[in-house]
């Protein structure tokens, strides 16, 4: 076998392994990355529509609670049948009752202790025997909930919640109120498809395994469609597992069928009030399979590439090692034949010229000449060296370019931008040659800097994996919000940071919309937090009930501020007020009535519901104050 092949088959055999494990190590690498992404999509998609959901559910309870504690109504069914007061006080209870109908409840009643309907917003209940029915016995023990069922008299499904009306003097249970609510806006919550592209949808799965809520393929499926899948068996073992096992159980489960059979990426959540799981999915073709493609053929066209340098660069190097021991064979037979003015080529290979050092003494001897020559074996190879390094960074940035999520790498020291991908550029409207070169104070808005630049050495230092909703500055002047990650790494000699960016601005305005569900609800809602318990914040249905100029006025004033000097029973209004918002921030809510004053104007009684609130670490109250009928 000649020297050349036996080179050439030895290199190419190890430069072959080499670049196919870094290949392989590459797309891996790049396909973990970009999996992790949609996997964090996911995660905050489902965490928002849980969080919206579950306020919504704790809505409903809290509105049952509030009937339950309306003194006309507990009066009226303290008061003994065919008494004199009987009549008026069941029409009060029943205008109160009435007063509680809102959007999503349409049907209202209120069992007596024998389980017969004495006041209701449909006369069609009045006297019917509910003695029988769970939310009665149930309710009669205290709070009641039942999951969604289909109700035949009114042809809609429906959320049923009850409440208990106890006697405060003698703790008698004296009935049970019973709401009806439709369930138009939780179909709505949860079968919000904002960021989920075609083929994503998300709904809610009873612990039977049967939808809840609208399916954005199968018609008609709350109630009737299963819902038998990893994902959903997943979800109702989260009661019995600790958070590390949850988390890891997340982790671990990124692509499975469907109930349709088709591959998804999905989600969950469980939703322990009324153990439902609420499940968010999109088709694994649409999430990764494009990228997934592009990327298996970039690997495939750089191994094809880097077979082919491979090839070339052992028979070029094969070619400069066997040339001069050809040459000296060619120069041995010419001795031999009696040339011996014959001037040896020198090699710049070690061993090569040993040997032609060898023969030139042998000439010398016969010559009487000295002929000395002799190069560094490290100089060998130089060129394909670089020329292979090249490669790998061309193949490098042809995956960087070829991924659609935004990358921007900054130099550690400087803050500048050293590189972006087209993606990039597409996110923030500049150009790469405008955006290289540049800093933060481009691309986000002035008073924001401070804000970033913290964020980015969190991310960098490794105390956040994500800064969350980074408000960033398009060339058009147009706002848009981003999640940004960051890792550091060695590129081109440096140390710097890959930061990746993911738009998240339509998720940004799904927030904003449920903001607008507080901020047009006709419930006057506040918050008061310690040490002053002044008012932080309030809604326009506040401003308007209390007759303030503006949100900043309101929150200047505290609740005592908005109530006359002394309530009915004859206590100071700013004494009693303190310890009744005590009396919540010890047992988590209190309701009562309250002679409140506008600010500019008379009295007016209400009822106020005070809700203790903990939230990244501290606690504050939300008020919920309802007007009742009627000035003083």
């Amino acid at each position: 076998m000649k020297l050349s092949t036996i080179i050439i088959s030895a290199f190419l055999i190890m430069l072959l392994l080499a670049g196919l494990g870094s290949l392989s190590y590459s797309y891996i690498s790049a396909k973990g990355v970009f999996e992790q992404e949609v996997r964090d999509r996911m995660e905050v998609a489902v965490e928002s529509r849980a969080t919206y959901i579950n306020y919504y559910l704790e809505e409903n309870q809290k509105s049952v609670f509030l009937i339950s504690e309306s003194p006309s109504i507990t009066s009226f069914l303290k008061t003994p049948p065919g008494s004199k007061d009987y009549a008026a006080d069941m029409e009060t209870a029943k205008t109160r009752i009435n007063s509680f109908l809102q959007e999503g409840v349409y049907k209202i009643f209120v069992v007596g202790k024998e389980g017969i309907v004495v006041i209701s917003t449909a006369d069609k209940e009045l006297g019917t025997n509910k003695s029988n029915e769970d939310y009665f016995i149930e309710g009669k023990k205290g709070p009641y909930h039942d999951s969604v069922y289909y109700d035949q008299e009114d042809s809609k499904r429906t959320l049923i919640y009850s409440y208990p009306f106890i006697d405060d003097e003698t703790q008698e249970v004296l009935g049970v109120v019973v709401a009806y609510h439709d369930t138009l806006i939780l179909d709505a919550l949860a079968s919000d498809y904002v960021g989920l592209g075609n083929t994503g949808e998300s709904f809610l799965v009873n612990k039977e395994f049967y939808m809840v809520t609208p399916s954005r393929f199968v018609k008609d499926a709350p109630l009737n469609q299963k819902v038998d899948t990893q994902n959903a068996r997943s979800c109702f073992q989260h009661p019995m597992m600790s958070e590390e096992q949850i988390k890891k159980a997340h982790e671990k489960m990124f692509a499975n069928p469907d109930y349709r059979g088709v591959m998804v990426v999905g989600t969950h959540a469980y939703l322990p009030l009324m153990e439902w799981c609420l499940i968010v999915k999109i088709n694994k073709e649409e999430a990764i399979g494009t990228y997934e493609k592009e990327l298996l053929r970039s690997f495939i066209y750089s191994f094809m590439i880097a077979v082919i340098f491979i090839i070339l660069a052992g028979i070029i190097l094969a070619r400069r090692i066997s040339r001069p021991i050809n040459n000296l064979a060619e120069d041995v037979t010419e001795i031999t034949k009696g040339r011996l003015e014959i001037e040896l080529k020198p090699s710049r290979i070690y061993e090569v010229q040993n040997l032609i050092a060898s023969m030139n003494r042998i000439l010398v001897s016969l010559k009487l000449a000295v002929i000395k020559t002799g190069l560094r074996k490290q100089d060998i190879g130089l060129g394909e060296a670089i020329r292979a390094k090249e490669e790998a960074e061309e193949r490098y940035e042809s995956l960087f370019n070829g991924v659609k999520t935004g990358f921007l790498i900054v130099d550690l020291d400087t803050h500048k931008f050293i590189l972006a991908n087209p993606e990039m550029s597409r996110i923030t409207g500049y150009p790469e040659k405008e955006l290289i070169g540049s800093d933060f104070s481009m691309l986000h808005p002035k008073e924001d800097l401070h804000y970033v630049i913290k964020k980015f050495n969190e991310l960098v230092e490794g105390k956040i994996r994500v800064a969350e909703n980074i408000r960033v500055l398009r060339k058009n002047g147009e706002i848009i919000y981003c999640d940004i990650s960051a890792t550091t790494q060695n590129f081109r000699g440096k140390k710097v940071v890959m930061g990746i960016f993911i738009d998240v601005t339509e998720r940004k305005e799904t927030e904003n919309k449920y903001r607008l569900l507080y901020e047009t609800s006709a419930d006057a809602i506040m918050t008061i937090e310690p040490p002053s318990w002044k008012f932080t914040a309030g809604n326009p249905a506040a401003i308007k009930m209390f007759n303030t100029k503006d949100e900043k006025e309101f929150i200047s004033l505290g609740p005592w501020e908005l109530s006359p000097k002394k309530q009915p029973d004859g206590q100071p209004s700013n004494e009693k007020a303190k310890r009744m918002i005590m009396k919540a921030m010890k047992e988590g809510s209190n309701f009562f009535e309250w002679i409140h004053k506008r600010y500019k104007g008379g009295n007016f009684p209400a009822t106020v519901l005070l809700s203790r609130i903990e939230e990244g670490g501290k606690k504050y109250l939300q008020a919920t104050v309802r007007e009742i009928d009627g000035s003083i």
